[in-house]
């Protein structure tokens, strides 16, 4: 019986010192190329979201603004601000319109931030200088106020094309920056 116990043991096989490090290397660099994918994914999804923060920030600030100037009636007063940084109030944009003339119904929108000087909320005031009601508000977040304008272009003499306002807008989101220019005309009368 003692003789059978030998035979056994001296017949099994098993894995070797090498063969158990080489399983052990090959897993643990598995392992860290699966940590460093994820880690990366994360990373990765982490800035997209930025992005996209920025960049909605940027559109809607041309959305609002572009819906009230193709909006407006004829006649309606464009007041483009021009280096207003004197003022801890910093009015980009406002418009002044006569809604309905016979009742002299008269609003007035205002695309400013409350401060002059770097990363602020817009806001869009809308004053009904009839009623005297004001709503406020917050249309975009996180934008640049030094690299945000607007521009009245008009043509020069021999130029055919019809004035339109240039808006330049730039955003910043966890250290990711958008910009965009929009060129938004007016609205056509008959």
């Amino acid at each position: 019986m003692l003789m059978k116990l030998r035979l056994i043991k001296r017949n099994q096989k098993g894995f070797t010192l090498i063969e158990l490090l080489v399983a052990i290397a090959i897993a643990a660099v598995v392992g860290v190329s699966i940590t460093v994918c994820i880690q990366q994914v994360m990373v990765q999804t982490v800035f997209s979201n930025n992005q996209l923060t920025a960049l909605n920030q940027v559109r809607n600030v041309g959305y609002w603004i572009n819906h009230d100037v193709v909006m407006s009636q004829p006649g309606t007063e464009y007041v483009i601000t021009v280096d207003n940084f004197t003022t801890a109030r910093y009015e980009l944009l406002q418009l002044s319109k006569n809604e309905y003339p016979e009742v002299g119904k008269v609003r007035r929108f205002t695309y400013y931030f409350p401060s002059n000087t770097g990363f602020q909320d817009l806001h869009r005031e809308d004053y009904n200088v009839t009623t005297t009601n004001k709503t406020d508000i917050v249309i975009a977040q996180y934008v640049d106020v030094a690299n945000t304008n607007c521009i009245y272009v008009e043509p020069e003499s021999g130029e055919n094309f019809t004035p339109y306002i240039s808006l330049n807008v730039t955003a910043q989101y966890n250290n990711v920056v958008k910009s965009k220019t929009f060129q938004i005309g007016f609205r056509v009368t008959a």
